[in-house]
């Protein structure tokens, strides 16, 4: 009687885990098709805001990221470009300027899906000469309409176009100090 009531708990047991294993499946599946389904739509806007961003920097042709495998969830993203004017059709084809331009175009097309309030970019532009940099600066244009942009640079061509320009130094071990420099860098860059 006591091996037939535990053999019955048992199946009883046995079948609520079989029961809760095919519900739990079916969670994993439904979760797995909105991951798809948003990573795809994710995609596809990236890319609409790459066909807008892809030809002012580079005066025309097109770039796309699209996935390196079938499965987008366990993917990675390659990028295709096309530079018609230079007969470029990969991207280890450019400089190491329109490389980092490439980068951000991706990046900031990520952002502008949904921007915030604000932007913060931290020395993004270091490699950039000054050709790629006044390319640059045409991006920061496409935040700025929605956002204020919050950018550390060293590059003399980014900081002519800022609207307010600080600089930070270091008087005292561990003491910043902060003050407003766009008046003075805009006399010392027209003399």
């Amino acid at each position: 009687e006591v091996i037939s009531q535990r053999y019955n708990q048992l199946i009883r047991h046995k079948v609520d885990l079989e029961s809760s294993i095919r519900e739990f499946k079916k969670i994993l599946e439904n979760i797995k098709k909105i991951s798809e389904e948003k990573i795809l739509k994710t995609l596809e806007e990236v890319n609409k805001k790459l066909d807008e961003i892809f030809p002012i920097i580079f005066k025309g042709g097109k770039a796309k990221l699209v996935f390196s495998d079938d499965d987008p969830l366990n993917s990675g993203l390659e990028l295709k470009i096309s530079v018609p004017h230079k007969g470029i059709k990969h991207i280890n084809m450019l400089s190491g300027g329109e490389k980092v331009l490439c980068i951000l175009a991706i990046l900031i097309s990520f952002y502008l899906i949904k921007p915030g309030p604000f932007c913060i970019l931290d020395e993004v532009d270091a490699f950039l000469d000054e050709k790629n940099s006044l390319e640059f600066i045409k991006l920061l244009h496409l935040i700025k309409k929605t956002s204020q942009i919050i950018l550390i640079t060293h590059n003399p061509h980014i900081m002519k176009e800022v609207d307010t320009l600080l600089g930070v130094t270091m008087e005292n071990k561990g003491i910043s100090k902060i003050f407003i420099l766009k008046k003075f860098f805009n006399e010392y860059i027209n003399h």
